[in-house]
């Protein structure tokens, strides 16, 4: 079965197995509940399981450990490889040279992106300079043909516990006249403003009928009898109830608007930002997408005007956007694979199925409009006969004025009901917000009330006893990501944390920010217990350098201040100083002869173009400038993968940086490349969220 032998070509099976629902659990937008090699690999399994005549692979070893990669090299590239098997073309971009020798032919990129050498693998492999290039020393070249495959995919067996539910599936149930929901937003109004629109509402009703109490006065009086000053009485209360109108119109749209959308919308960002990490990896961004732009469009504009707008259009809506943020996110793959067609089909379905719900609201708009016509007419008709049969119950100016009414009551019923209806449904916006903000619980803990000494972590010890962490402590059927974990850093020690991709090292990185939750154990930095520290201080006190890269829109020097105390604006030496740490620190990492051609600091930051390792590099010098910024002589530095997109005379400039800019600080290095060990004071092998091995000594790590 071809798909099993992908599976297992990739190396995925175990990662496969290891999940809930197997190959059908849901991995979030982007892949946010993969690891970095996991997605990496995934990606792999997708390309070869095309079988496509020609595959392009643009450094996908980059994330994997050197075990993990050597495997999938040999099971696709090998001699008996897969894809060597199917006759595919491969063109594969690398920095890794251990690949070199499975290749058919070699071409050499310079620094400007100009080839400098073009050749069959067996010729170049014979130039000095070539060699002298990739840094080979004597007795160190390990290349060796991959020959044969050892191993065979396993036998299928079952994957995971049953297929995975929609993501987009919602209740899309809610009571009509949920009282609690209108409550709900007039505590965002506020009491004040809310009495103040209901005294300025009753003004404007009552101003806007005397004038036909008026009119009836005057007529039953006669209309020739003093008409001058009933006619200035109608003026003058037509004016009052012009005046009552403005008034209501300014207060209602300029104050108690925008006031309570501020309010919704501070409350539903809040709840974002203080989600747990669990959220982001079991939420589809969509329905975070649909509460910030949909529901805040209700909130603003059409909830407080009462137009119509379904509960059910919204809902419909999210997969439309999950698919179109989604697409224009790979758009690269889906063009590489040929899917454009495939996802305009499934475009224009979701856009038909998000479509329906309006359309039939429209429709029953239309047909209430024609009932009440009819119901109007009805009552004109049993007005007129009353008239004609019973002339002397009423005057001729009651008839004339309720005549008048009644061609107003057709559409202030329509309005009263179209507004009534319209409000109930758009109501859904306020009830998702607050079932949003009611399930979406803060992260934080009434504990975690310890202030920091304003220096801390000056030292940079931890400790780490009997941790067992879980993404998400309330989820009691999910594996831990980290299990039993004892484990003691020094002050300034250089730890490398090593192992399979997949097997818990960003998890450990995580856990010491406290982005996952302690299900058991404790963790001290500089002896305070983490678990008592507020989670966004000991995050700002600790310098990291993520897997992904940070990239943010706005310009390069937004991005290197953004998480740096000394943004804040000052006076000019202290301006000047910090540009020139900035050009420092960027030139440092060999970053400033591209940043300055291309606009220099107060350029646009996507108008640099950084590639995949250049955004590694600028991650390391916002890091250093954080450092800098410190002004302390000890610290933490956590650094995830911060060399897996560059080339090996790169990794050895990073690792010379880290080593000189964050001396006296510990720092703890999350790599798959063997090579970090040589910095290293301590190496931690992690295997299955355990700690494995801890080596004092680097020389005797092995891979």
């Amino acid at each position: 079965m071809w798909y099993r032998k992908v599976l297992w070509a990739c190396a995925l099976e175990e990662d496969v197995a290891q999940l809930e629902n197997g190959d059908q659990s849901l991995v979030g937008s982007a892949g946010i509940a993969l690891s970095g090699g996991q997605k990496q690999r995934v990606a792999l399994a997708r390309a070869v399981y095309t079988r496509a005549s020609v595959v392009l692979l643009d450094d996908v070893f980059s994330a994997l450990d050197r075990k993990t990669s050597l495997d999938i090299f040999r099971r696709l590239l090998g001699d008996d490889g897969l894809l060597r098997k199917e006759r595919t073309t491969i063109l594969l971009a690398t920095h890794l040279v251990e690949y070199l020798p499975s290749a058919d032919s070699i071409i050499m990129l310079g620094q400007s992106g100009t080839i400098v050498e073009r050749a069959a693998n067996e010729e170049l492999r014979m130039s000095e300079e070539y060699l002298k290039t990739l840094r080979f020393e004597e007795g160190n070249d390990q290349l060796i043909r991959l020959k044969g495959l050892d191993d065979e995919p396993a036998a299928d067996k079952p994957q995971g516990k049953g297929s995975a539910q929609n993501a987009s599936a919602s209740e899309l149930t809610r009571k009509t006249g949920d009282l609690s929901l209108y409550k709900f937003y007039l505590n965002s109004v506020g009491p004040l403003l809310s009495i103040g629109w209901l005294v300025l509402a009753a003004g404007y009703i009552f101003s806007g009928r005397v004038p036909q109490i008026w009119l009836r006065v005057w007529t039953k009086n006669g209309t020739t009898n003093h008409a001058v000053a009933y006619f200035g009485g109608y003026l003058g209360f037509g004016f009052l109830c012009a005046l009552f109108s403005g008034a209501c119109i300014y207060y209602f749209m300029i104050i108690v608007i925008p006031k309570s959308a501020q309010h919704l919308h501070r409350l539903l960002l809040d709840g974002v930002l203080r989600a747990p990490l669990w959220f982001f990896t079991t939420t589809d961004l969509s329905t975070i997408l649909n509460r910030f732009s949909q529901d805040m469009t209700l909130v603003d504009q059409v909830l407080p005007m009462a137009a119509f707008t379904t509960t059910f259009d919204l809902e419909a809506k999210s997969p439309l956007y999950r698919q179109f943020t989604e697409t224009a996110t790979g758009i690269i793959t889906v063009r590489a694979f040929g899917w454009k067609q495939e996802l305009m089909n499934e475009n224009l379905q979701h856009l038909e199925h998000s479509q329906k719900p309006y359309y039939m609201m429209y429709c029953i708009q239309r047909w209430l409009n024609v009932v009440l016509d009819v119901f109007v007419a009805a009552i004109a008709i049993v007005l007129v006969g009353f008239a004609l049969g019973f002339s002397n119950t009423a005057t001729q100016g009651s008839i004339g004025l309720a005549l008048l009414n009644l061609m107003e009551f057709n559409q202030s019923l329509s309005m009263l009901i179209n507004s009534w209806t319209g409000l109930e449904t758009s109501l859904g916006a306020i009830a998702r917000l607050k079932s949003f903000l009611a399930e979406t619980k803060a992260e934080g803990l009434e504990m975690e009330d310890e202030t920091p000494p304003s220096k801390w972590p000056q030292r940079g010890s931890i400790r780490l006893t009997g941790v067992t962490a879980k993404y998400n402590i309330g989820d009691v059927q999910s594996r831990p990501a980290l299990q039993n974990v004892d484990l003691e850093l020094r002050p300034g020690q250089n730890v490398l944390i090593i192992g399979r991709t997949g097997s818990g090292k960003s998890s450990l990185i995580l856990t010491l920010l406290h982005l996952l939750d302690l299900e058991s154990g404790r963790i001290t930095i500089d002896g305070l217990d983490m678990s008592r520290i507020p989670r966004q201080t000991l995050r700002s006190r600790i310098v990291t350098i993520p897997q992904d890269p940070v990239e943010l829109p706005g310009s390069v020097r937004y991005n290197l201040t953004l998480f740096s105390s000394s943004g804040e604006a000052g006076s000019a030496n202290n301006d000047k100083e910090e540009e020139g740490a900035m050009k420092h620190a960027l030139t440092r990492v060999g970053l400033w002869d591209t940043v300055s051609k291309r606009g220099g600091l107060d350029g646009e930051l996507d108008d640099v173009g950084l590639s995949g390792g250049q955004k590694q590099l600028f991650s390391l010098a916002r890091a250093l400038l954080a450092v800098r910024n410190r002004q302390s002589e000890g610290g933490i530095v956590l650094l995830d993968e911060p060399t897996s997109g560059v080339d090996v005379l790169t990794d050895v400039d990073m690792r010379r940086i880290v080593r000189e800019g964050f001396a006296g600080y510990t720092i703890v290095t999350v790599s798959h490349r063997l090579a970090a060990s040589s910095d290293a004071d301590v190496v931690v092998r992690i295997i299955g969220g355990k700690v494995a091995e801890v080596t004092r000594n680097s020389s005797e790590v092995t891979s």
